[in-house]
């Protein structure tokens, strides 16, 4: 029973098994490439960058985030609702797959908003609970510390990348694709690729 609620509640992760050779770039490269070169920036900066507290990365962050999880939310339903034909139609070009199975632009920018949701929340509450116990993880983990540090904040910055190239990804699905018909290329595109 404990394993079926758990399945629900990280349903909106199924976004991550979607299937499309332009989506892995979005998903974890270009992630994780960020989320290296912001780590090492914070690493050799002769001027120590504030992560916590007031006025710092993971405060300001928070603030936008506290906004983005109710837009995701708002977005996902207006998405599931909206009448539109040829949303619930198969991709057009090279379609993403979930499980083998193509899937419709509906069902796509659906998982897409739930998981955008999903992560802000975990972004939110990992934030703040960091900021909350960062004191007390310095004396627990005194010798490892600092590895520690710098791979919680490599972790958080991919996290927050994904997070940003996702919303990308979704502004683009709002703006350009899912007001078009499934015959019309993409603006700025290679033909049949969606």
């Amino acid at each position: 029973m404990l394993l079926a609620i758990l399945r629900k509640l990280l349903k909106p992760l199924i976004y991550l098994r979607i299937k499309h050779k332009q989506k892995l770039y979005i998903d974890l490269i270009l992630p994780v490439i960020i989320g290296v070169v912001l780590t090492a920036i914070v690493f050799f900066s002769p001027v120590q960058i504030k992560l916590l507290g007031q006025g710092s990365l993971v405060g300001l962050v928070n603030g936008l985030l506290q906004i983005l999880i109710g837009f995701f939310v708002a977005s996902l339903a207006a998405v599931a609702t909206f009448q539109r034909e040829g949303l619930d139609e198969v991709m057009v070009g090279k379609a993403p797959t979930l499980r083998g199975e193509k899937i419709t632009r509906r069902q796509f920018v659906c998982y897409m908003f739930g998981y955008l949701a999903l992560v802000s929340i975990v972004l939110y509450f990992g934030g703040g609970i960091t900021e909350l116990t960062v004191g007390l993880l310095k004396v627990l983990i005194t010798e490892k510390y600092e590895l520690f540090k710098y791979s919680a904040i490599f972790v958080y910055l991919s996290v927050l990348a994904n997070l940003v190239l996702t919303t990308m990804l979704a502004l683009y699905y709002l703006t350009d694709r899912i007001i078009r018909d499934n015959t019309v290329s993409p603006i700025l595109s290679e033909p049949e690729q969606e």
